[in-house]
């Protein structure tokens, strides 16, 4: 998916969450600094007007990760 869309910062914010719900932290903070580099604007505070969750409670979990992540707010 990355290799594909290597532009795409969703790409890597779903990376960072899988890792950090994994508990893989050191693989999961290598991702926010990617983020960063392609979507400067694209923070805690920006997620939940591009991720489409139906239920709060799955929005808040995704969120979770990315904090554990190192995605800032």
């Amino acid at each position: 998916m990355v290799a594909e869309s290597p532009e795409f910062t969703m790409n890597f914010a779903l990376l960072a969450a899988s890792y950090a719900a994994l508990g893989q932290s050191e693989n999961a903070k290598v991702q926010p600094e990617k983020i960063k580099q392609i979507s400067p604007a694209f923070t805690i505070s920006y997620v939940p007007n591009v991720v489409p969750y139906k239920h709060p409670g799955d929005l808040a979990i995704f969120v979770n990760w990315l904090r554990e992540a190192g995605l800032p707010e």
